[in-house]
């Protein structure tokens, strides 16, 4: 097989040049016939190799093309947050109230000791005091109010008036009030009560000490057809004597006194 090979191999140039020879002659034939006139040359038909049809892919359907949107989203633009500004209140002007000046009204000149006495009558008070529980005594005084705190106050009286007393009431202004004891002194002669429930005025007390001279006026409730008027006597300061046990001067005038008097204040005729 070697030999017949490498023989093969060493004719295959001649056999191309004889085959290339034969076409060329052929060609030529037919030239050369068209030329001059001569018998119908019969050319050998070129034989055209037939060609083996090339198998074509199959086409393949190409989808339809889909044509995808694409939304672009809208960027809506952030707002620019623009700071709101708050005003700073105005400061309204404090207007300060002009007071009210209240005239200060101008006492009433008193030219007498019934005025005197009816400027105070208020304070001044009618006190009963009962004492004893098989026999009852019923003593008559004069009492004040020298003190208050909203709807209570404190009179002052004497101390014999209601020593050993149980049941004791004052009246003040047509009204009638029970009291209570809150203490006394007995070489002062001196008595504090306590009053509720009502509308009291304090009877003013002078810190002015009164000398030998001083005009006064002695008010109370005497005992007896009169006890419930109060009257009032006229006088002045005769001396300031110091009684035994007893820390306060004892004030000796010339003014009057009834039965019922005791406990009644001394009021100070600077008035008049």
């Amino acid at each position: 097989m070697t030999n017949n090979g490498g023989t093969w191999m060493k004719r295959f140039p001649t056999l191309l040049r004889i085959v290339v020879s034969i076409a060329a002659i052929l060609v030529l034939g037919c030239e050369t016939a068209s030329q001059e006139p001569a018998p119908p040359a019969t050319c050998a038909p070129t034989v055209t190799p037939e060609q083996t049809p090339t198998s074509m892919p199959e086409a393949t359907a190409t989808p339809p093309l889909t044509a995808t949107v694409t939304h672009t989203p809208t960027i809506t633009p952030t707002p620019t947050l623009t700071p709101t500004i708050t005003p700073t209140p105005t400061a309204t002007p404090t207007v300060t109230p002009t007071p009210t000046i209240t005239p200060t009204p101008t006492p009433v000149p008193i030219t007498s000791a019934r005025q005197l006495v009816d400027r105070y009558e208020g304070s001044i008070g009618r006190i009963t005091a009962k004492k004893g529980f098989l026999s009852v005594e019923e003593v008559n005084a004069t009492g004040f109010v020298i003190q208050v705190d909203r709807n209570r106050g404190v009179v002052v009286t004497s101390h014999h008036v209601v020593e050993d007393a149980n049941d004791m009431e004052i009246v003040l202004g047509g009204r009638r009030y029970n009291l209570d004891l809150l203490g006394s002194h007995e070489y002062e002669d001196v008595a504090a009560l306590s009053i509720c429930c009502g509308s009291f005025v304090a009877l003013p007390v002078s810190s002015v000490p009164v000398t030998p001279g001083t005009k006064i006026v002695a008010v109370g409730y005497p005992s007896g057809a009169r006890a419930m008027e109060i009257i009032h006597s006229q006088g002045q300061v005769l001396r300031l004597t110091q009684r035994y046990g007893s820390g306060s001067p004892v004030i000796e005038h010339t003014a009057e006194l009834h039965p019922g008097s005791s406990g009644s204040p001394l009021l100070r005729r600077t008035d008049m």
